[in-house]
């Protein structure tokens, strides 16, 4: 491996690590805003807590260094009453930042000795979200998703390439199928017994992956059956191109055979002009069709010749034996 091709893989991880922490940033930010808006109702909407949750799960998604999304966690902890959970967040954040302001406070808050739940939040119904089990189902799913969005950027970049083994895609689509279907039946039991569908907001995410996943799996065998038909009809007018010269065919089987070509050639063009009305690209098969539309030309140039040659009276092509 060459010195450029190590820059161009530290790029694009640098890039991806930009991107990670954006999207990261993106989730605390409506975790804190929805914490915000929950507080105006006195926390007492078991909706909002739940989407608060799920938004600071997708955040550690994208980046388990920020400290930021164990605050959030935190202070829904301490929501709910779980001082000793709300603690464990908070001890992981100064792990990642020890010298971060609000961590220190919220850890200072935490280890003083105080009764469970606040005179003040007396009147606050039990709000249930996820527990520590929950959690780590969470977290579990939350990696096959960025593992599942790993792969869609290989897949979209190896379809344009046409360069992809639709075999090992089919495996690894049958996995995580199997993959999901568990994780959401063990959502569904945790679910019916905390009475929270906070999870939910993490498989649909996963759900939505999958679907697009095999959006990008059936793309990819059209363009390998297009490009291998193409292939095919060109491979055969070379013949047959082979075959006027040496006029081993009769001009009018060469006929027939000319109108069944440029029939064909208008259902590839057709195909391709529906892959790009749906905003796909055909760079990767225009060479392919432009070569099958110059050898049916070479054959239809053939052709003229030779009927244009028995037209002044020249012995006519030979049957093929």
């Amino acid at each position: 491996m060459n010195f450029k091709t190590i820059q161009d893989l530290q790029a694009k991880k640098e890039t991806l690590n930009q991107e990670r922490k954006a999207n990261s940033h993106k989730y605390v930010e409506g975790g804190l805003s929805l914490l915000s808006k929950a507080s105006e109702s006195k926390f007492s909407h078991q909706q909002e807590l739940s989407e608060c949750h799920a938004l600071f799960l997708k955040a550690l998604q994208y980046n388990r260094k920020d400290p930021m999304p164990y605050i959030g966690l935190a202070h829904l902890r301490v929501i709910v009453g779980d001082r000793s959970l709300a603690l464990k967040y908070v001890k992981k954040a100064l792990r990642l930042d020890p010298n971060h302001t609000e961590a220190q406070n919220l850890f200072h808050f935490l280890a003083r000795k105080s009764p469970a739940i606040p005179p003040e939040k007396k009147q606050i119904p039990e709000i249930k979200i996820l527990d520590a089990e929950e959690e780590c189902l969470g977290l579990q799913i939350a990696e096959h998703i960025l593992a599942l969005k790993q792969v869609l950027k290989e897949v979209e970049s190896k379809v344009l390439q046409n360069k992809f083994d639709l075999l090992a895609l089919d495996h690894y689509l049958s996995r995580q199928e199997i993959a999901y279907q568990t994780n959401l039946k063990q959502i569904s039991i945790w679910s019916h017994r905390q009475g929270s569908d906070a999870l939910y907001f993490q498989i649909k995410d996963w759900e939505r992956d999958l679907v697009q996943l095999k959006k990008n799996r059936d793309l990819a065998q059209t363009y390998t059956q297009l490009e291998q038909e193409i292939q095919n009809l060109t491979g055969e007018v070379r013949e047959n191109i082979l075959a006027l010269h040496r006029k081993q065919v009769f001009p009018l089987q060469a006929e027939t055979l000319l109108e069944k070509y440029l029939d064909r050639c208008d259902y590839f063009a057709d195909r391709l002009d529906n892959l790009e009305a749906q905003n796909r690209s055909i760079a990767i098969l225009e060479p392919i069709y432009q070569e099958l539309v110059e050898n049916i030309e070479i054959f239809r140039n053939i052709l003229d010749e030779i009927l244009a040659e028995a037209e002044l009276g020249a012995p006519s092509c030979p049957m093929v034996p």
